[in-house]
């Protein structure tokens, strides 16, 4: 039962780690003004990067 709840709590944790990278590319990405492909995959805010 531990190792279950140990491997469920790894998992939130990297979901959360994964989510915060991808926000702070994109803050980045933004106030750079950046339109590489990376910037266009990460666009999670608005406005959303033009096409």
């Amino acid at each position: 039962m531990r190792t279950l709840i140990f491997i469920l709590c790894m998992v939130g944790y990297l979901l959360l780690l994964g989510y915060l990278s991808v926000f702070v590319t994109d803050k980045i990405c933004e106030k750079a003004g950046n339109y590489t492909k990376i910037c266009r995959i990460v666009d999670i805010s608005e406005p959303h990067i033009p096409k």
